[in-house]
């Protein structure tokens, strides 16, 4: 019980003080296809993950959730203020619809950040490619922008 209580404790001081400038979790807002709420968890600088619980705006009674680890590569873009990662990950999507079966599949998020240093808030947009499993397969295409305020 020692050990992993030490283990806890080590792993707590060590992801504050990794994480002691930037704030790791943020709430917001994606638009687009589909529309709701988003959170993302910074794991670290190079890795979070994204997830949202949203409706569409194509198709009356359909909700939404999905959940991606996504990695974030810098460098690409030189801009003056700020950053600009290049963001690409993989996750689950499930799709309800009243008086009808679940749609369960896997996306691939491709996309853009741009990551405020003087503000706790990011801005970004990602188009995702999506095949769906469950009832059927098929491919499907998401896609967004929007912003999360950190705390």
């Amino acid at each position: 019980m020692k050990k992993i209580s030490l283990i806890i404790l080590l792993a707590a001081v060590l992801t504050t003080s990794l994480f002691a400038q930037h704030k790791r979790f943020g709430l917001g807002i994606v638009l687009g296809e589909p529309t709701g709420f988003t959170a993302k968890l910074w794991l670290s600088r190079y890795n979070s993950i994204n997830g949202a619980f949203a409706w569409s705006i194509l198709h009356e009674e359909k909700f939404y959730i999905h959940i991606d680890h996504v990695f974030h590569y810098y460098g690409l873009f030189d801009i003056q203020t700020g950053e600009l990662p290049l963001h690409l990950g993989v996750g689950g999507r499930l799709l309800l619809k009243k008086g009808e079966e679940g749609n369960v599949g896997f996306r691939i998020p491709l996309g853009l950040t741009y990551i405020m240093h003087d503000v706790p808030v990011e801005f970004f947009g990602e188009v995702v490619p999506v095949v769906n499993l469950i009832p059927e397969t098929d491919v499907d295409v998401d896609g967004g922008i929007g912003f999360r305020y950190f705390f």
